[in-house]
């Protein structure tokens, strides 16, 4: 069975940068709540793990180095994706903890 790897890497790496252009908005959004941020994460976190099982496909078909190159720049981009999300889950976290101590 041929399996076209570009074509595979093209389509993840499409549907991340369609999320780096609507994430931001979302983040941005002051009425998100941590939990909604936290599923953000859970979300990446589970598409993390396919490209990771896509990294390792890749290097037991041993392709080329083009391909790899274009899977490393995809795996890039999902890692700053949750970077990003992760930053908003931290302010979040902050805002929450700051607003508990002015009540106690």
């Amino acid at each position: 069975m041929h399996t076209n790897w570009l074509q595979r890497i093209r389509q993840n790496e499409a549907m991340a940068k369609r999320l780096e252009r609507e994430i931001p908005t979302v983040l941005g959004d002051p009425a998100i709540t941590f939990d909604h941020a936290k599923r953000m994460i859970e979300a990446i976190d589970q598409h993390s793990a396919e490209v990771e099982r896509l990294m390792d496909a890749l290097e037991t078909a041993g392709v080329t180095d083009d391909v790899i190159d274009a899977a490393e720049r995809m795996e890039e981009r999902w890692n700053a994706l949750r970077g990003s999300i992760q930053e908003r889950l931290i302010d979040i976290q902050r805002r929450r903890d700051a607003h508990d101590d002015k009540i106690h």
